[in-house]
């Protein structure tokens, strides 16, 4: 936090600077979350694509450690 009674400010990985909240980037993450929701329901209502929908989860979840802890994606 930037201050006791301050809002929390966050690391931004392309200017490597302190930054306010940003509802652009709680949007994405939101978006993220309603696309793994829907993949996860997809699993099981076509099993035939079922390894498919586990790889794109799986590379949601890499974008998102990338992004969150400036990590590189696994391939």
């Amino acid at each position: 936090m930037d201050g006791e009674d301050g809002f929390p400010r966050f690391e931004c990985v392309i200017s490597n600077t302190l930054q306010d909240y940003d509802s652009d980037i709680e949007e994405f993450f939101l978006r993220v979350q309603y696309l793994e929701d829907d993949l996860g329901m997809l699993m099981f209502v076509d099993n035939s694509w079922t390894e498919n929908y586990e790889n794109m989860l799986k590379y949601l979840s890499d974008v998102q450690t990338s992004i969150i802890f400036l990590g590189s994606c696994h391939q």
